[in-house]
């Protein structure tokens, strides 16, 4: 075999690999940067078909500088708009929607505060595809010291409906 066809081989297995890795870290869902990845499902709930939120986590987990990408898959037969808000000291309830980036005096977070970056809505379903949305925020490591945080927030759906959920969030050093 020549020099030439070997090199050829050779760099045919080396890009071959290194596909099959990245579908492998792609497939399994691996952030490459170090962000959270998380997913919020809306589903219709009882008789009457009303949304509610589930399928979140209740601890989320993202590190210093990074950001966290909230997941939205929407089953209602409507489009959905969440909204996260009201991060505030742990064991404390925040207002009834998520207007306020913070609740009781709390830093905020995250390096955008503003209603649409804490805000997405979800698509209505296509077949059996759910419909999807995301909320993406950055941690402002700078402003909040050296040690690890906890938060209370919500999770609200629709606005002023009252339907929340309160999760909490714990960002590393």
């Amino acid at each position: 075999m020549s020099n030439m066809r070997i090199g050829q081989l050779v760099t045919g297995v080396v890009v071959g690999a290194a596909l099959a890795a990245l579908a492998v870290v792609f497939g399994l869902g691996v952030n490459l940067f170090g962000d959270t990845d998380t997913t919020i499902v809306v589903r219709p709930d009882g008789p009457n078909a009303t949304c509610i939120v589930t399928g979140k986590e209740t601890e989320v987990t993202v590190g210093r500088n990074k950001k966290i990408n909230w997941h939205v898959k929407n089953f209602c037969d409507a489009s959905q708009t969440l909204t996260v808000g009201n991060f505030r000291a742990v064991g404390t309830s925040g207002p009834t929607d998520c207007a306020a980036p913070v609740a009781g005096g709390a830093t905020y977070p995250f390096t955008m505060d503003t209603l649409a970056a804490r805000q997405s809505t979800a698509s209505a379903p296509s077949g059996a595809n759910p419909g999807t949305g995301k909320i993406q925020l950055k941690v402002n490591g700078g402003v909040l010291g050296a040690g690890m945080l906890k938060y209370d927030f919500d999770i609200c759906l629709g606005s002023g409906s009252g339907v929340k959920a309160d999760p909490q969030l714990i960002i590393e050093r």
